[in-house]
């Protein structure tokens, strides 16, 4: 749950509704509430959006103050940066004119008495944005000047870091080969006759026979030789 920021009886201011405000840097000057307080900077800590932020807490229990506002101590420097002392101080016991009250923030101002310390800078105690100002010379409410703060995440700038895309390597297409396939004509076996047949019969049948008789004369004249 975020939490408001309030700068009560302030002069000067230096930002606007919507605007986004840094921590430590200045947003108005001190001032006197329109008058009506010698200078010095009312600063408290809502726990959450109030119903009115110019509502204040009298007649409330030291235990509903704790419950609806935050511990604003350690953060004098930062608001008031020439801070010296204080008047009421965080749960102080206080009178006003309009009742008893548990004082929900802290008062502050510098060395100076009276008046001497308006005019020094006020700043944001947080990284926030304005969501309430009143600017005008009326009391409001005891305020007079007044400024809320709500307070903001730092905003942290996450990069993700995105896969590099791997190149993809496409094989070569395999081209078809469209060369048209010419078929050889088949070769019909041929065909002998019947007369082909009995020549080649007859031929190899004298082949056989001079055969024959070659080895006949030659067995022959080898025997009439040897006598």
């Amino acid at each position: 749950m975020k939490k408001y920021y309030r700068y009560g009886h302030v002069d000067g201011i230096k930002v606007k509704v919507g605007d986004k405000v840094k921590k430590g840097q200045q947003i108005a000057k001190n001032g006197t509430g329109n008058g009506q307080w010698y200078a010095h900077c009312h600063f408290d800590i809502f726990n959450a959006r109030p119903a009115s932020f110019t509502e204040f807490c009298v007649g409330k229990s030291k235990e509903w103050v704790k419950s609806h506002y935050a511990d604003p101590r350690g953060l004098e420097k930062i608001v008031m940066p020439t801070y010296h002392h204080l008047g009421y101080g965080w749960l102080e016991d206080a009178q006003y004119s309009g009742g008893h009250a548990y004082h929900p923030g802290l008062d502050l101002n510098g060395a100076g008495s009276g008046n001497a310390d308006l005019n020094d800078p006020i700043n944001s105690a947080t990284d926030g944005e304005v969501v309430y100002i009143y600017n005008g010379t009326g009391k409001n409410g005891g305020w007079g000047k007044l400024i809320v703060i709500k307070e903001i995440e730092e905003i942290k700038e996450v990069v993700k870091k995105i896969p590099e895309e791997k190149e993809e390597v496409k094989e070569p297409e395999k081209k078809e080969d469209i060369t048209p396939v010419i078929e050889e004509p088949k070769k019909e076996p041929e065909k002998i006759t019947e007369d082909e047949k009995l020549a080649n019969n007859c031929q190899a049948i004298a082949i056989d026979l001079k055969f024959l008789i070659d080895r006949f004369l030659a067995l022959f004249n080898k025997f009439f030789n040897k006598k």
